[in-house]
């Protein structure tokens, strides 16, 4: 399968190097052949798409830990969003119905962009990639709003954990807060 998989993407490449020398009737009928095996490759992705999430049934799911009284996963990390990416432009986007990204670059160069994790090892189905390009703001953050059930019963001694990974191409500081705003009935 590998080796017709890359002779078949040799080829359209060497018809991409070419089309500049091809006659009028020869790049409608190249264009028309690229158009069917775009709708072909969208099917392959679709139906890998749906064979993926039925080999991983059961590994994306949340698995409590024994001593947990609750977990939860935000939208963005579990189910596909209708917009996959967005230019951030404001000093607070929401990405989700739990997630915002803060910021006070005034003139921000910011993606954020969902994408489906592929990996073997990846316990999400989903991931959140924020792009920046010439950041020139003091702080960039993550905020993740907590359902309301978060905070039932929650006491002074809970202790909260959150699993993540975090590929940066350069090192930086990372920092974590917790911010809980417990309103009194």
């Amino acid at each position: 399968m590998e080796f017709a998989l890359a002779r078949g993407a040799a080829v359209w490449r060497g018809l991409e190097r070419g089309i500049d020398t091809f006659s009028l009737e020869n790049v409608i009928s190249l264009r028309s052949r690229a158009a069917d095996l775009r709708r072909s490759l969208d099917t392959v992705i679709m139906h890998a798409d749906r064979r993926t999430d039925q080999l991983r049934q059961g590994k994306t799911q949340m698995k409590m830990p024994d001593d947990a009284d609750w977990v939860w996963r935000p939208d963005v990390f579990a189910t596909r969003l209708g917009q996959m990416s967005s230019v951030v432009k404001s000093a607070r986007h929401g990405v989700g119905t739990s997630i915002a990204v803060h910021h006070n670059d005034n003139d921000p160069e910011l993606i954020v962009r969902q994408f489906k994790n592929m990996g073997v090892d990846d316990l999400a189905p989903f991931g959140l990639f924020v792009e920046t390009y010439e950041f020139k703001g003091s702080f960039l953050s993550l905020a993740i709003d907590l359902p309301s059930e978060a905070a039932t019963g929650l006491k002074k001694n809970h202790i909260f954990e959150v699993e993540g990974k975090l590929p940066l191409d350069h090192p930086m500081p990372v920092f974590m807060r917790l911010n809980i705003n417990m309103v009194q009935m």
